[in-house]
């Protein structure tokens, strides 16, 4: 990969984010995912939305240095009603890559990262989790890989308790001993 450049997006080049978005879900049909290529993505988001992004000075492009391409493309906001713990951050939505340029996307997200700091923001945010597992069968993602890492410790200590356990190895849950009291 090309040195990049990391910058603001003009009005005038929101047909790029439309070009890419519409790469990416052509990829996603082929690749068999589920995401952008669902819904009505375009139609919510269409071009006008992305110009009035841009004249707001948070629609941001990592651009090839040699010829300016642009070759990712996102917005950074600092304020998202999703996220209701008001934690000052810097919230990505909308984030895109070209399909043939890997990397890029680490590339933009570490460059937004250095956005935010020289904001005085410590925390980079995603608008979204994504589903690990999707069972197609009922058509919606159930769970990510934290939630499998939640269900698999609760059950594992269950059995733990049920069958590993005896009472001898839970003494020291029971408040009522002496043993740690002063005579």
């Amino acid at each position: 990969m090309d040195n990049c450049i990391f910058r603001a997006m003009g009005p005038e080049e929101a047909p790029r984010m439309i070009e890419l978005v519409r790469e990416r879900i052509a990829w996603m049909d082929r690749e068999g995912l589920q995401s952008w290529n669902t819904s009505d993505y375009l139609e919510i988001y269409p071009q006008d939305y992305y110009e009035e992004r841009a004249r707001e000075g948070v629609l941001f492009a990592l651009a090839r240095a040699s010829d300016g391409k642009i070759l990712c493309a996102g917005a950074l906001l600092e304020t998202d009603e999703r996220w209701p713990d008001g934690l000052p951050a810097v919230y990505v939505h909308h984030l895109v890559s070209a399909v043939d340029e890997r990397g890029t996307g680490a590339l933009f997200l570490a460059q937004a990262e250095d956005h935010a700091r020289r904001r005085g923001l410590d925390r980079l945010r995603l608008d979204y989790v994504v589903d690990f597992v999707s069972f197609v069968l009922i058509n919606y993602p159930i769970f990510n890989v934290a939630d499998i890492y939640v269900v698999c410790a609760t059950i594992g200590l269950f059995i733990m308790f049920l069958f590993v356990l005896k009472e001898k190895d839970l003494e020291f849950l029971n408040f009522k001993q002496n043993r740690y009291r002063k005579p």
